[in-house]
């Protein structure tokens, strides 16, 4: 289940809350943390005929963040480094990946 590009799209709501004083630097990472959280907790609302087909538990979980544009410009967004900043709060888990889309050009 690979979720795309979702740094690109939930920054700018992020930030556009962030200028109407709405949320703040801190409660913007911890959307983000509470967010990732979900993501690995939801192997545990699968069926258990599901979970008998795959050992491991896998639901193979992707966040893509960052790369770069058809039109060369890059896709980098402060919610691409508060994905990032999530390793640091919760830790490394096995899920959900977290792809870095890297390019020379970035």
């Amino acid at each position: 289940m690979s979720i795309g590009r979702i740094d690109s799209f939930i920054d700018i709501y992020i930030e556009r809350d962030m200028k109407r004083g709405i949320l703040t630097e801190k409660e913007a990472q911890e959307l983000i943390d509470q967010f990732t959280m979900k993501l690995r907790m939801v192997c545990f609302i699968r069926t258990p005929a599901y979970n008998s087909l795959f050992s491991g538990n896998p639901i193979w979980a992707t966040l893509s963040i960052a790369g770069m544009g058809l039109d060369g410009r890059h896709h980098v967004t402060k919610t691409s480094y508060r994905f990032l900043n999530t390793l640091h709060n919760m830790g490394a888990a096995p899920e959900p990946n977290i792809t870095l889309l890297w390019s020379d050009r970035l």
